[in-house]
């Protein structure tokens, strides 16, 4: 049995990800790094795919997804043309459709795209074209859907840390060191 996302690894708030062994067993990243001989590059594109999916990526803030993997690649690779072996493209598939998903963070994605998509429109108004009354209407919807974001966002975190507090149909405790 694969363990809970948020047990495969941690992205630390500098900007790091810390990979568990089980992270290394699953097929998903096992295909990376056991014919790998150069350890270190495996690691390095196997924190590739987190980086370019993971909902708590600091990478998501951009919404070019070019731009978004050309940053991703020059902090890990030093290179934005890096290119990205055929082996780690079929792993980031999978891993972006089979264990990154579900509805929740589907969810989160899509209002994130909804978002930049409302986000570009409206900063492309032409001003001479457009009704007050419009812009005032786009305004309140466009708070409205900011306020949604936070709050799946918020819904994800708190699923992650219910997860990471249950350990063998037995929960733990705020303060607890699991056993």
């Amino acid at each position: 049995m694969i363990a809970p996302i948020n047990e495969l690894f941690d992205l630390t708030a500098i900007g790091t990800i810390n990979l568990s062994a089980a992270a290394l067993a699953i097929p998903v990243f096992n295909r990376i790094y056991e014919p790998a001989k150069d350890k270190a590059l495996a690691l390095k594109q196997i924190e590739y795919i987190i980086f370019k999916h993971h909902w708590r990526s600091p990478y998501q803030v951009y919404s070019d997804p070019n731009l978004k993997e050309e940053k991703i690649k020059y902090h890990l690779f030093k290179d934005i043309n890096y290119k990205i072996p055929e082996i780690v493209k079929q792993s980031e598939e999978e891993y972006a459709n089979e264990l990154q998903t579900n509805e929740v963070l589907q969810l989160l994605d899509s209002a994130r795209k909804g978002i930049r998509y409302m986000t570009h429109a409206f900063n492309n108004l032409e001003q001479n074209q457009t009704n007050p009354n419009d812009v005032v209407k786009w305004t309140k919807e466009l708070g409205a859907m900011a306020i949604s974001l936070d709050t799946i966002e918020r819904k994800v975190k708190a699923a992650e840390l219910t997860a990471a507090r249950t350990k063998g149909d037995r929960e733990i405790k705020a303060f607890e060191l699991p056993k």
